[in-house]
């Protein structure tokens, strides 16, 4: 099943508040209680395109997908790429346990990978 899934990309970049951010972006308190909640089915281009601006992300990264029947050839489907590992936002957790005479090492990982190096 193909979902709309902002809870995790906001937790991903580290947004504490992701109702109050999506409010600050001129998104409506009930829409934004909706797109949080996965009560949506679908969401607006304009509204993609303020979140993406802001999260730095693609279209893409809004959306998550689960095969949601057996038998599904997961390695062969369409929409594998959409397939998320929850884990992505242990990150920030893991960089508050890095010693701090680490930090540096992390941050030039980072960035290299960030630069696509």
């Amino acid at each position: 099943m193909l979902k709309v899934d902002l809870v995790r990309i906001f937790a991903v970049r580290g947004v504490k508040d992701p109702f109050k951010t999506l409010r600050k972006l001129g998104i409506s308190h009930s829409t934004a209680w909706n797109l949080l909640s996965g009560r949506v089915k679908s969401i607006s281009y304009r509204h993609m395109e303020l979140i993406c601006e802001r999260l730095n992300c693609t279209p893409n990264d809004l959306y998550a997908w689960k095969p949601d029947r057996d038998g599904v050839d997961v390695a062969r489907h369409p929409l594998k790429g959409l397939m998320r590992d929850d884990n992505a936002a242990d990150i920030g957790n893991i960089l508050h346990e890095v010693p701090l005479d680490k930090l540096n090492e992390a941050r030039d990982m980072l960035a290299s990978l960030k630069n696509g190096e």
